[in-house]
């Protein structure tokens, strides 16, 4: 719905899986809110009726805060797993993960 413009699933490479959380840039603070009300508490089809979500504001805040929290060694290890952050355009279009984290600095352009 372009609310957000970059989502992140952080990777354990010694359990191969994501570590259960996510990381979402949204483009304003009320659609952070709308995402908080849909969600806060609300529980997955298929992760069982135990465990709940917690929406909660990260301590980095905003898209180029959260991209500096990336090393070219750990997008590299990202790549190979299939496991690079998602980018998307306003209306919602996933955009190339490389080219974006060329275009904001994270890679060097001859990546």
């Amino acid at each position: 719905d372009g609310s957000f413009d970059f989502l992140c699933l952080p990777y354990s490479f010694r359990e191969s899986k994501t570590m259960g959380v996510a990381f979402i840039s949204f483009r304003s603070h009320d659609c952070a809110l709308t995402f908080q009300k849909r969600w806060q508490r609300q529980f997955l089809h298929d992760h069982g009726r135990t465990k709940h979500l917690d929406v909660a504001a990260a301590t980095c805040q905003g898209l180029a805060d959260s991209l500096k929290q990336f090393s070219m060694k750990g997008i590299a290890r990202l790549e190979r797993a299939g496991m690079l952050p998602l980018f998307l355009d306003g209306l919602g279009n996933r955009l190339d993960s490389v080219r974006e984290l060329k275009k904001h600095g994270v890679l060097p352009a001859t990546w």
